[in-house]
């Protein structure tokens, strides 16, 4: 099992796969020629596009060029909507004008072929991506998430988001398209998991408890053991698939990973007190503290790791990655084979939903409260209290 997550892993995530999934893979091809070559500096490519994404872009059979013109501003309105760095990329992806500065600049980007304005953006530094072809398929999730926002048009709607009015005095209910992944067993949900965050530069969530990655490996044995039971065949499997995810992050993080994450308070003072995981799993004195003293090293090594404690309610857990992906997980706890335990959502339109109510409770946590330095001290000054038993 191990062998073949890991086989999962080590590739990249393929989005034209995923495109197939969902019975758009001619469209995935049609966006993808379009980009080759000059992509949208000529207008008159767009007529080249297969019907489908003609009729959802709203081109007749005789456009003029003021008709195209307004089709080419479709796509850049999708790329405005996407995070700074995706649209600079969604920019130089259909070869459109470029409307901002770079994040690592203010150089402007190529503006020749694909192969060559990918290979020039990568030499001149645009991307935090050093070559030209990390470029290419991280373009490859720019055509990917285009798609899904024409995709709603593509029966008829008249974007890939609408609304419903609930009455003259109620908000508006947004519907948003977005491609869907539900994990039905702990062994999917360890390989979604490790396949997202492989590729992950930016991640911020809402843990339930601390991450099993601040486990040490003793711990994590031992809450093998106690989910499944000594001599459990799923022990093993459990045990290498956490060590792995652990020793990724930790490799992430050491490379730059901008990971931000926001605790109840209440709740990681219950944690420390009582030590139960999940729903009925007490761990021992020692691999709570164990952890507490992982979790601390790491906040105190990582200049990008940063850590909010709050006071406020966080019913809902999620995890948002490279702004794109939305995690949701719950373990089932027990006859957990064939149980839906995790949804992954991928949508930038949605996951930035999710980050704005995750910038929310962090802008309104009190400053001191995600300062490293007082936030070490608040970890520190929990530890010191006698556990409860």
């Amino acid at each position: 099992m191990i062998a073949h997550i890991l086989s999962i892993v080590a590739n990249r995530i393929n989005y034209r796969t995923r495109a197939n999934e969902l019975g758009l893979a001619m469209e995935f091809d049609s966006l993808q020629r379009l980009r080759g070559q000059s992509g949208l500096n000529d207008p008159v490519r767009l007529l080249e596009l297969n019907p489908r994404l003609i009729r959802a872009l709203g081109i007749s059979t005789d456009a003029g060029v003021e008709e195209l013109n307004e089709a080419v501003s479709q796509f850049a309105k999708i790329a405005e909507g996407f995070p700074p760095e995706d649209r600079l990329l969604a920019q130089l992806t259909w070869n459109l004008p470029v409307t901002e500065k770079s994040p690592l600049g203010d150089k402007q980007l190529p503006r020749e072929a694909w192969m060559e304005r990918s290979d020039a953006a990568a030499s001149g530094q645009h991307f935090r991506w050093n070559d030209g072809a990390a470029i290419r398929h991280h373009s490859n999730r720019i055509i990917f998430a285009t798609l899904i926002e024409l995709a709603g048009r593509l029966d008829g709607n008249s974007g890939s988001s609408s609304g419903i009015t609930t009455g003259s005095n109620e908000p508006t209910l947004q519907f948003l398209s977005a491609s869907l992944t539900v994990s039905t067993s702990p062994s999917e949900y360890k390989t979604l998991i490790l396949t997202l965050e492989r590729e992950a530069q930016r991640i911020s969530r809402l843990p339930k408890r601390i991450s099993t990655i601040f486990k040490s490996d003793t711990a994590v044995v031992e809450l093998a053991m106690k989910r499944f039971g000594e001599g459990s065949s799923n022990i093993e499997h459990y045990v290498e698939e956490h060590l792995e995810r652990k020793k990724m992050l930790f490799a992430s993080l050491e490379e730059g990973l901008a990971l931000r994450e926001i605790y109840s308070l209440e709740e990681l003072t219950s944690y420390y007190q009582k030590g139960i995981h999940g729903f009925h799993i007490r761990m021992s004195d020692d691999s709570i503290s164990q952890t507490f003293a992982n979790w601390i090293n790491a906040i105190e090594q990582f200049d990008h790791y940063h850590v909010a404690l709050t006071s406020e309610p966080l019913p809902l857990k999620y995890e948002i990655i490279n702004d794109t992906f939305v995690v949701m997980h719950e373990v089932v706890g027990q006859a957990d084979a064939h149980r839906v335990n995790a949804i992954s959502i991928e949508s930038m339109q949605v996951a930035q939903k999710f980050q704005s109510d995750f910038d929310l409770i962090w802008e309104r946590t009190a400053k001191d409260f995600r300062d490293k330095s007082f936030v070490l001290g608040t970890i520190r000054e929990l530890i010191s209290e006698k556990r409860k038993v």
